[in-house]
């Protein structure tokens, strides 16, 4: 099973962990499940509205898009280990830049897009004390998350930015 084919399972409405049942299903029986198989396999809802999604995906157009961004799924030996220990981890990580970065020591940092000028020089003042010894893992909202990434860069160091929402939305 390759990376498109899992984004394709994404796009067409499945969840990642509908999407772990077809890798599991694959893993143990070496070959691909019919589209009605999978609906099955995966536990949809909706069958029907799953594998009418999955058949109208344009696929040169899909490759396209998949095409843009470097990617690494949760079968890849880059996958960060961390995120192996969530309850449901994402199929798929898109990615611009260092990817080695996920194999250094990390720190998130989490906060609110409002904040206020103290949660800021709190950011900040936490930043400069790791003195770059930890990569900076945070969201690419304002607020906290952008204060943590300038923080980090200000001081030479390194920084992860992480997107919430899906590759499709960066594209439209």
């Amino acid at each position: 099973m390759n990376k498109y084919e899992l984004y394709k399972l994404k796009v067409a409405g499945l969840s990642n962990l509908q999407v772990f049942n077809i890798v599991n299903y694959w893993e143990m029986n070496g070959e691909w499940p019919s589209l009605e198989l999978m609906a099955k396999i995966a536990g949809c809802r909706n069958q029907t509205l799953f594998m009418e999604r999955y058949i109208r995906i344009d696929d040169k157009v899909l490759r396209e898009e998949f095409k843009e961004f470097d990617s690494i799924s949760i079968m890849d030996p880059e996958y960060p280990e961390e995120l192996l220990w969530m309850h449901n981890p994402p199929v798929l990580l898109f990615y611009e830049g260092n990817i080695d970065l996920l194999k250094h020591p990390k720190i998130a940092v989490v906060g609110s897009r409002s904040c206020s000028r103290t949660g800021i020089q709190s950011v900040e003042k936490i930043i400069n004390e790791l003195n770059n010894e930890l990569i900076v893992v945070s969201g690419l909202a304002k607020g906290i998350d952008a204060a943590a990434h300038y923080a980090a860069i200000r001081n030479g160091g390194k920084t992860i930015g992480v997107i919430g929402y899906w590759l499709r939305c960066l594209l439209s």
